[in-house]
């Protein structure tokens, strides 16, 4: 592709201004802000060669789909090629805009009741008019003057007539599930007005939508979980001879230079490193202006890479969980890398890095603090929210260690993943859960005020 400075030539001899480039898919897509005829514009040029086509017509009929049922969406200035081919969408600007998922991430709870609101207006239209929009992510909407803009062309699925009800609360369960979990409340109590614009009853909304968005909330992560190990828009893997990373493109082009060597970043000082173990060493590692946290997981002896071998590393557990955690809104430090170095066939070793959270641990807070039961408590309700997330999703946490809970800006942080686990079957997951809650309550076992107040709130949250 040119470069950004560059002026991209269309079919019809017109020139589009290149200015800020918004997306960037090697050999797939790339989208940026110009200008045409004077206007701001957004451009979507598609690369893949042997799909592109299939793409670009997706996205215009999309697109067209939504103009034609009046729902507000980008005008589309043009749909063609460019100078070289390529197949090019040029869409007006849509200005003083945001992305409902920034929107949503800074509104307070009656500011997302509103946006809620909004939303199950336009889904309401989308599904009257029998549009179906199957990635229904945050970032695929825009907000301008209090109107919700439908952005993305290529995930809609078009029929004539509205869409029946069972397709209309899967996809509205399929928008839920974007939400965090502890949001499924508020969610519930909004499909009324959902089942009011479509004249259904609301209790049989509410009723059919619990189990649906449970399902499209695993549907998602299954998604999501089969792109973390693979070259795609989010991450980049690297492969070579003794070497192989997956990384998150955000972080910027440089960093899986520095995933070849990372042990030249570990301090030499032991002093000077987290921690020091027979199985795991963990140091801060400077990136530009970032913090990140790596946790190298050793090979004891040749016995233990041999076992190492025949499982899956701890590291990948910690990449893929950390995702896990990440999508379903439980508050974990951002995974950046994971990465596995080997020196012979039976010594493969795996690093995990995070964002680093500049914070407290829960057991040296609680040391702290544990003779301010008002605080304490205050803490012990972040503690029981956390917990009746993890719950709500039947995961289990497999070392429930205070050290393991970060207090970081009145926010409370769950790490070390590597023991985490999803539960597909409530029995499994409720021994899980109790062999959990032993383990934590273990931390307290001195301490019987700060072991009650966390029961009482863990129980009040989260149940037995």
């Amino acid at each position: 592709m040119a470069p950004e400075s560059a002026v991209l030539t269309l079919g019809d001899g017109r020139k589009v201004e290149r200015g800020q480039t918004l997306r960037s898919l090697p050999e797939k897509r790339d989208v940026f802000a110009g200008g045409l005829d004077g206007r701001p514009v957004i451009v979507k040029v598609f690369l893949d060669r042997r799909r592109a086509g299939v793409h670009f017509r997706r996205e215009l009929d999309g697109l067209h789909a939504f103009h034609n049922a009046g729902i507000a969406a980008p005008e589309v200035l043009y749909g063609g090629s460019d100078a070289d081919g390529r197949p090019v969408i040029v869409l007006a600007r849509i200005g003083d805009a945001a992305a409902l998922s920034t929107l949503w991430q800074e509104a307070d709870p009656d500011q997302r009741i509103k946006l809620m609101r909004l939303m199950m207006q336009l889904l309401a239209s989308h599904h009257l008019a029998g549009i179906c929009q199957t990635d229904l992510h945050l970032d695929n909407f825009l907000v301008a003057d209090g109107l919700i803009y439908s952005l993305d062309g290529d995930g809609v699925l078009a029929q004539e007539g509205a869409l029946d009800e069972r397709r209309s609360l899967q996809n509205l369960a399929l928008y839920f599930s974007q939400l965090a979990p502890d949001q499924d409340p508020a969610s519930l109590g909004l499909s009324d007005y959902y089942a009011q614009l479509r004249s259904w009853p609301g209790s049989l909304v509410r009723a059919r939508l619990r189990p649906l968005i449970d399902a499209a909330r695993m549907y998602r992560w299954r998604k999501l979980r089969s792109k973390i190990y693979r070259d795609c828009t989010a991450v980049v893997h690297q492969k070579r001879p003794g070497h192989e990373s997956f990384c998150v493109r955000a972080y910027g082009p440089g960093l899986p230079d520095v995933l070849a060597d990372l042990d030249s970043s570990c301090p030499a000082d032991p002093a000077r490193r987290l921690k020091n173990g027979n199985t795991a060493t963990v140091w801060r590692l400077g990136f530009g202006d970032r913090q990140f946290v790596v946790k190298r997981y050793n090979v004891k002896d040749r016995l233990h890479g041999v076992m190492r071998t025949l499982k899956e590393s701890r590291a990948s557990i910690s990449w893929r969980n950390a995702h896990m955690l990440q999508m379903f809104g439980v508050a974990t430090p951002a995974p950046v890398a994971f990465c596995i170095q080997r020196t012979g066939r039976l010594n493969p070793v795996g690093y995990f890095l995070a964002e680093d959270v500049a914070g407290i641990s829960l057991i040296d807070w609680v040391a702290e603090h544990q003779g301010e039961p008002d605080e304490v408590r205050r803490v012990a309700v972040m503690v029981g929210m956390l917990f009746a997330q993890l719950r709500r999703l039947q995961i289990s946490h497999g070392d429930m260690k205070a050290a393991n809970f970060i207090l970081s800006d009145d926010k409370l942080f769950v790490i070390d993943l590597d023991s985490m686990r999803l539960h597909r079957y409530r029995v499994g997951f409720e021994r899980a859960w109790r062999r959990d809650r032993v383990r934590f309550d273990a931390n307290w076992h001195d301490k019987q005020s700060v072991l009650e107040i966390m029961r009482e709130e863990i129980e009040t949250a989260a149940g037995n």
